[in-house]
């Protein structure tokens, strides 16, 4: 009785085997005389389908190995690697541990998705914030690779010498014009430079009178993507889509109800988010409170435009 009791459970078989004359190498049977290789079992992952083969690999950790790594938990950020949601971005809003299903809240759409754990890959909250609000990565790198110039062909040309005379001359000239259309400058937009302005998830108004006979004039639009450094893919309130819009179609939009959002195009605060807490229309300029730091900054209408993404991210 005490061998019986000493016997761990999962050694069970391998003792009623011993116990009837089995001994290890020998075949099974009193007519078997080949040795049959025993078959590993390998445990199916939880919420596979019958039939269905896996190829995903390990599940995210729950628990930190090493410092630094990511763990699947709530608040984490990932991205869809399989399934309907393919190649897009969220953030985990519950976990499902018993049917290995992760809850998902989608950046692009703010949609909460369920995706099995195998199908997910976590991403650090840098990856998330540049990629989460593109609506189609691969596209917008191919738009990317075919229009923006090579390295080679963006090299600085030398100019020939000057004299330092003709150079003085030069720059005093300079420094007239520029203190004669000092006045002029500070009327123009910020969009006429060639600095990057145009952002996802931002409200504009179209104002080529030209596109399409007019048919867009003076219309609000989302942008949904940004393709280039120059064009984007807007979505126009009854749901069509414009690509390739250039900035130069486009001018910024101010929030006129509470609660006013918007989002910093240029500067040092790019790509924040705050709440419109005064106007002055004489001046063509804002008072924003931004979310992270709580500061209350001024904007000129130019610098910024009214935000209608997730603002969740904006308090980390």
């Amino acid at each position: 009785m005490d061998d019986y009791d000493n016997v761990p459970i999962e050694e069970y078989g391998l003792a009623m085997l011993r116990g009837m004359g089995w001994a290890p190498g020998k075949p099974i049977g009193a007519r078997c005389t080949q040795v049959v290789e025993l078959k590993d079992v390998v445990l199916r992952p939880k919420g596979l389908g019958l039939g269905a083969e896996s190829k995903a690999r390990k599940a995210p950790a729950f628990v930190p190995r090493e410092e630094g790594q990511l763990v699947l938990r709530k608040g984490a950020y990932v991205c869809v690697e399989q399934g309907q949601h393919k190649d897009m971005y969220g953030q985990v809003e519950g976990l499902d541990e018993e049917n290995a299903r992760v809850l998902i809240k989608l950046a692009l759409s703010g949609e909460v998705v369920t995706a099995n754990e195998l199908l997910i890959r976590l991403v650090h909250r840098k990856e998330y914030q540049k990629e989460g609000k593109l609506l189609n990565k691969d596209k917008f790198e191919a738009y990317k690779r075919k229009h923006e110039p090579k390295e080679e062909d963006t090299e600085p040309v030398p100019l020939p010498a000057e004299s330092s005379s003709k150079k003085r001359k030069s720059e005093k000239s300079h420094n007239l014009r520029e203190g004669s259309g000092k006045k002029e400058s500070s009327k123009t937009s910020h969009h006429t430079k060639s600095e990057n302005w145009l952002r996802p998830q931002i409200r504009v108004r179209f104002i080529d009178d030209k596109f399409r006979n007019g048919k867009y004039y003076n219309v609000k639009m989302t942008i949904e993507d940004v393709t280039s450094r120059t064009t984007c893919m807007c979505n126009t309130e009854d749901g069509k889509i414009l690509e390739d819009v250039a900035a130069s179609m486009l001018e910024t939009v101010i929030p006129r109800k509470p609660p006013g959002y918007v989002m910093v195009l240029t500067g040092r605060y790019s790509g924040q988010v705050g709440n419109v807490v005064q106007r002055n229309k004489e001046k063509s300029r804002a008072m924003v409170q931004l979310l992270r730091d709580k500061e209350v900054r001024e904007f000129d209408y130019d610098a910024i435009s009214e935000y209608i993404g997730d603002i969740s991210d904006q308090y980390y």
